[in-house]
């Protein structure tokens, strides 16, 4: 983890907060475990950054294309549409998904209620 001691305080519900990143990272970890399992040849590596990035604290997660993470699941709408176009520009559009919490959740759903 690296994150920018000279952030300033975001209002929030620290909560709720904490639970998108425990969330993040359970995920995370499920899907580096479903990469070993599938016989990849190592593990992956999640990383939790933030920076100031004009008037925006960003937080991200970096090398998710070369952990071989297909997906970034957010729980904040605007920081869907920043991610969304952060994957565009940064040019894995078609290797990277941005999904809502919920849709992941709804596909989890799904599948379990199909199998």
């Amino acid at each position: 983890t690296r994150l920018d001691a000279e952030l300033p305080a975001v209002e929030c519900a620290a909560g709720e907060l904490s639970q998108v990143f425990l969330n993040l990272i359970v995920n995370a970890a499920d899907a580096i475990g479903d990469a070993i399992k599938g016989g990849a040849p190592q593990r992956g590596t999640i990383w939790i950054t933030s920076r100031r990035d004009g008037d925006f604290a960003e937080v991200r997660v970096r090398e998710a294309a070369a952990t071989g993470a297909g997906t970034i699941v957010t729980a904040c709408p605007f920081c869907f549409t920043n991610l969304d176009d952060a994957v565009k520009t940064a040019g894995f559009e078609g290797t990277i998904v941005v999904k809502d919490l919920t849709e992941l959740v709804a596909e989890s759903l799904e599948r379990r209620s199909a199998g």
